[in-house]
């Protein structure tokens, strides 16, 4: 006899400024097991995360940060790219 199937659901949230929100991150927290956050003014702000992190903690979802991080490199070349880009996740809890 198999096992059944097993699969973590992990999904981006808690995006918004004060009283502007992007996506249902209450009606989400029910169906998931690790809500990746923003962080970092990116897409947040300390209210959202808050927020957010409060209802993960109601619905014992595992709380990571999703970390929007850039470093700054020299633009030898002067063709302006300089940056480079990436996301970091860091799991919390």
């Amino acid at each position: 006899m198999s096992k059944p199937l097993r699969a973590t659901v992990n999904c981006d949230m808690g995006e918004g400024f004060s009283l502007y929100t992007i996506g249902d991150d209450e009606g989400f927290m029910k169906t998931i097991h690790l809500a990746n956050i923003a962080c970092g003014f990116h897409a947040s702000d300390f209210s959202v995360m808050n927020k957010t992190v409060g209802l993960a903690k109601t619905n014992n979802v595992l709380v990571g940060a999703a970390v929007l991080s850039v470093a700054r490199l020299p633009d030898l070349e002067g063709d302006e790219e300089e940056l480079e880009d990436g996301w970091d996740n860091i799991v919390l809890s």
